[in-house]
């Protein structure tokens, strides 16, 4: 759990919300340090091969799902490092 300027944010809640995006194929939430806010939600993002989206509309994707509690920064990788306990929650 993350807690952002008093708001408490769910690192799962933000990955099942990119899961909804059609071009997601892997997602993982996280926490940023901040100076005022203390915490700020981040989420990395896989796509799938071929799929195109960039960072601007995935956030974008995030925002009118999760309003505020949405990440602050998205990045679009190549993939996603896991390992067997971490890949529960990877689509395929």
């Amino acid at each position: 759990m993350a807690i952002m300027d008093g708001m408490n944010i769910s690192p799962a809640e933000i990955e099942q919300v990119m899961f909804l995006h059609p071009a997601a194929a892997d997602a993982a939430a996280t926490t940023a340090r901040h100076a005022v806010l203390h915490e700020v939600p981040v989420c990395a993002v896989a796509l799938h091969p071929g799929a195109t989206a960039d960072a601007a509309q995935l956030q974008a994707h995030a925002r009118q799902h999760l309003g505020a509690r949405a990440p602050q920064r998205v990045l679009v990788l190549h993939h996603l490092p896991r390992n067997e306990q971490a890949s529960c929650g990877a689509r395929t």
